[in-house]
C-alpha cells in the first residue's frame, strides 16, 4: 500500500512539474526561499524526467540528453553519474521502491540499470 501511495505522489509531483513548463524545454532551474530561480549546470538544461527517492526523499535523480545526475542535498548541487557504459539521452529513469538505490534507465540504445545509486551502470537489453 505504501509503495503505491508513494507512487502516486511522485507521479503528481512530475506532472506538476511538467505542467508548469519547468521540465518541458527550459533551463533546469530550482526555487530559492526567497521565491527566485536559479539556473543548475545540467548539460543540455533540458530534463527529461525526475525521480525521487522514496526512502531518502532528499535524494533525487535528474535525467538529461547528457545523462543522469544525483543530488542528495533536495536539489541544491548535483553530480553527473555517467560512468561508462553511461546512460546518456535517458527517456524514463526508475528507482525500485524496495531496493531505492537500484535505477533503471531507458534510452534509445536500451536498458541500463544501476545497483549503486548510480554510480556504475550496466547494460541489461
Amino acid at each position: 500500500m505504501k509503495q503505491s501511495v508513494c507512487f502516486v505522489l511522485i507521479l503528481v509531483l512530475c506532472l506538476a512539474l511538467s505542467f508548469s513548463g519547468v521540465l518541458v524545454g527550459d533551463p533546469a532551474a530550482r526555487a530559492a526561499g526567497t521565491g527566485t530561480w536559479t539556473q543548475l549546470s545540467l548539460y543540455g538544461g533540458n530534463i527529461g524526467c525526475l525521480a525521487i527517492d522514496p526512502l531518502t526523499p532528499t535524494t533525487l535523480y535528474a535525467s538529461t540528453i547528457g545523462g543522469v545526475y544525483r543530488s542528495t542535498d533536495s536539489g541544491a548541487t548535483w553530480t553527473a553519474v555517467n560512468t561508462a557504459p553511461a546512460p546518456l539521452d535517458v527517456s524514463s529513469l526508475v528507482i525500485n521502491p524496495l531496493t531505492p538505490t537500484t535505477l533503471y534507465a531507458v534510452t534509445g540504445s536500451g536498458v541500463f540499470r544501476s545497483v549503486n545509486s548510480g554510480t556504475t551502470w550496466t547494460a541489461v537489453n
